[in-house]
């Protein structure tokens, strides 16, 4: 393999790491299919257009810009079964495939892919299609197959924006991941002038890697004298200016963690998993990247001046921390006037990145998981109507805003709000008042289903008579329908954003109230302990977080793993978020010329990263992650939602 220890230098070095990293990282972005003509004639005229098929394309296509990707793949599967032969049926198949791509079905998208160019070798689709073949086929490590579909589309796609693509990611995949055999079959396959070109491009870096440096500046130098397209001088142009431009001043990341202090097992975890991350990630060790290291203390004055001095005396690219919202929305307000991005990997501050325009958020803020929540409950699990009992503290008022404002939106209803105060352990009376405003609204609901004519004043009017009657009934000592034997159907969701410690007696509480209803939580419920300790209240519970890891996946499992072997402890959440941050902030630099304001433009172009275990979105101004994981719990199980 290329990539096997090289012994000639430290400049040297930094080549060879920059050569692994040009072009494996992002086959497939989000805002390919965008660039991606949809409205092009892709079927024989005598194929039928249908207005209905248009309309659900288009909306899947919409779907599909949002990264809703399981929504994508329901509507197009439908739209398939029902007008099996239609006008976009290989737009359909293409948009199924790269749904399939993000949610990691690679089987699933090759299978798509394979019946568009089998079935229809005439679609424009089709380089599209073998250019995504490519990113699986990468995907699943296998190298040289990724090689060949590759080469395919830069010698035969029609497409000037997919040959460019080619060309920028095969040097690399080249150089990085094949063996001098492997090569060679591609090099006495395809040879066109294209090809060669891309060969003698490859020839010219090998000699670089061996020593030869004067050598391979003059190779590029002839290269750049032949016609060539204008992608094919971009990267000749890179490579010569890397060769010619390796510098020995490190590039300097600031961190800003309260390592001592009532934080300092978090921050010392944290710290853990951005080391690491700078040991493994191929862009760090190329240009040098070094962490400058601050401890806050916990105190925002020591965190205000280990920020000025990280963006004066050190001059560092970029700073992530803190680890709490209010210190790190004091380090990005101080940094935002030197355009230095801050990364906060830990912070969930509703309202954070508003403070500055270099602030990006790893985690959604507390209004954005309560909206998330909400679009989760009405879109997946088909409810409409929602009770709410939440904390009366800054966390549980903006979960519920989050959550309330979108279930809105969605024109859902919330037929009760409630609160409860720090130290309440008793509940009743706010579950009591969601059994009789779900009483009203059945006895409403049965009303209009009886007397569909009345108008909404008619209908309470009518209620009111009724419930007059049941208190007469009541004075009179007469049963009253309105039992806890009377199930409450009329409340689909009870959204109950309570911290972990509060389950213990909100559900069982909830339990006695007879309230029909599906249980949905926020991240606190995220507690499997917990959970079976109140299993038979919490069956069935459905609730998010930020963060949910398979231990049993092979990517994990080699991570920790390697893990261990580095930083001599097991990694846990706070190693990943430190982990994901500072692979988050190389992306961004291996994108930028490493100036402050050019990487805070590159890093608000990132529109999704994926981390170790989760896929981050952030959405276009917000500059925070919005996407979020729900999870069920059932049988003395948390599982994850697809």
């Amino acid at each position: 393999m290329f990539d096997r220890p090289l012994q000639h230098g430290r400049n040297f070095l930094k080549f060879r790491c920059l050569v692994l990293v040009l072009s494996c990282a992002a086959f497939c972005s989000a805002q390919a299919l965008a660039e991606t003509p949809h409205d092009r004639q892709e079927l024989q005229e005598k194929i039928v257009f249908r207005q209905e098929v248009e309309n659900v394309f288009q909306k899947a296509l919409d779907q599909y810009l949002s990264a809703r990707y399981e929504l994508v793949e329901g509507q197009l599967e439908s739209l398939l079964e029902i007008y099996p032969t239609n006008h976009r049926i290989t737009g359909i198949l293409y948009l199924l495939a790269r749904a399939h791509y993000f949610q990691g079905k690679l089987p699933d998208a090759q299978r798509r892919l394979h019946s568009l160019i089998n079935s229809y070798p005439q679609s424009d689709y089709v380089d599209d299609s073998i250019y995504l073949l490519a990113a699986i086929s990468f995907k699943q490590g296998q190298y040289y197959a990724s090689g060949e579909k590759l080469f395919t589309v830069l010698e035969t796609a029609s497409d000037p924006r997919l040959r460019d693509l080619a060309v920028v990611r095969l040097p690399a995949l080249l150089l990085g991941h094949l063996e001098a055999q492997q090569v060679q079959y591609l090099r006495d396959r395809f040879q066109t002038s294209p090809s060669q070109q891309l060969f003698a491009l490859f020839d010219a870096v090998g000699e670089h890697l061996r020593g030869n440096r004067d050598h391979a500046q003059a190779v590029l130098q002839r290269l750049l004298a032949e016609s060539l397209s204008e992608s094919y001088r971009d990267e000749v142009r890179k490579y010569i200016s890397t060769i010619t431009n390796l510098s020995s001043e490190p590039l300097k990341i600031g961190v800003i963690l309260p390592l001592t202090g009532f934080f300092e097992e978090e921050a010392k975890a944290l710290l853990r998993g951005l080391q690491f991350a700078l040991e493994e990630n191929p862009v760090a060790r190329e240009l040098g990247v070094k962490a400058v290291v601050r401890d806050s203390q916990g105190e925002s004055l020591t965190a205000i001046t280990a920020a000025r001095e990280l963006i004066g005396k050190e001059n560092t690219v970029a700073i992530i921390g803190e680890i709490e919202s209010d210190k790190t929305a004091i380090v990005g307000a101080l940094a935002e006037s030197s355009q230095t991005p801050v990364i906060a990997p830990t912070a969930i501050e509703t309202g954070l990145t508003q403070v500055g325009i270099n602030i990006f958020q790893m985690n959604p803020d507390v209004t954005a998981k309560g909206q998330k929540i909400a679009e989760y409950a009405i879109s997946q699990l088909n409810l409409r109507s929602f009770a709410i009992l939440a904390p009366a503290d800054k966390y549980g008022r903006d979960i519920t805003d989050g959550f309330a404002q979108k279930i809105d939106q969605l024109n859902g209803s919330i037929v009760a709000e409630t609160w409860y105060y720090e130290g309440a352990t008793d509940v009743r009376e706010q579950i009591s008042r969601f059994r009789t405003l779900g009483l009203r609204k059945m006895l409403r609901d049965s009303i209009l289903q009886e007397m569909p004519f009345l108008t909404r004043s008619e209908i309470d009017s009518v209620a009111e008579v009724i419930n007059e009657m049941r208190s007469k009934k009541e004075e009179e000592n007469i049963e009253l329908a309105d039992s806890t034997a009377t199930a409450v159907t009329s409340i689909d969701g009870i959204f109950l954003p309570v911290y972990t410690e509060h389950i213990r007696y909100v559900a069982p509480q909830l339990a006695l109230y007879n309230i029909q209803a599906q249980l949905i939580g926020g991240n606190y419920w995220n507690d499997e302990d917990v959970l079976i300790d109140n299993d038979p209240y919490v069956q069935g519970a459905v609730f998010s977080t930020d963060y949910f890891l398979d231990e049993n996946s092979d990517t994990f499992q080699r991570f920790r793993d390697r893990f261990r072997a580095k930083m001599g402890v097991s990694p846990g959440k706070l190693e990943i978020a430190g982990f994901d941050s500072m692979n988050f902030l190389l992306s961004g630099i291996k994108l930028s010329d490493q100036t402050r304001r050019d990487l805070l433009d590159k890093l608000n172009s990132i529109s999704a990263f994926q981390g170790l275990v989760a896929r981050y979105q952030f959405s276009e101004n917000t500059r925070m992650n919005t996407n979020l994981t729900m999870l069920k719990y059932q049988n003395s199980t948390i599982r994850k939602l697809e």
